[in-house]
């Protein structure tokens, strides 16, 4: 068995670091198309994020996406009025929701 373990390895190809190294330079954590769920629509922003302030964050990747804090801020820090708070994930929120510090969000503003 051993033997054989052993000539199966060697027939292996190798690959040098180079190659197997992975791409230099800093990730880009902000989404872009890679949202799926987005709440992008044809014409402009989905008119839920219409008062949300700076564009950048006016996008919704899912309700377990793990947004910057910065985004949690400009949607339910700003306007907590506009949100209902739930112990479980909603099954009826018609908008959008989130995940955020032990507890999910429905927007529920105008």
């Amino acid at each position: 068995m051993a033997a054989v373990l052993a000539a199966a390895l060697l027939g292996l190809t190798s690959v040098s670091l180079a190659t197997a190294a992975p791409l230099a330079g800093a990730l880009n954590l902000q989404p872009s198309g890679q949202c799926a769920e987005s709440l992008e629509v044809a014409g402009g922003w989905d008119p839920y994020m219409g008062h949300v302030e700076g564009a950048e964050y006016q996008y919704y990747c899912g309700p377990n996406f793990a947004y910057p804090p910065e985004w949690y801020a400009a949607h339910l820090g700003a306007y907590p009025q506009y949100y209902t708070a739930y112990p479980v994930e909603p099954t009826t929120c018609g908008t959008y929701h989130f995940y955020y510090e032990n507890g999910w969000y429905c927007y529920t503003g105008p």
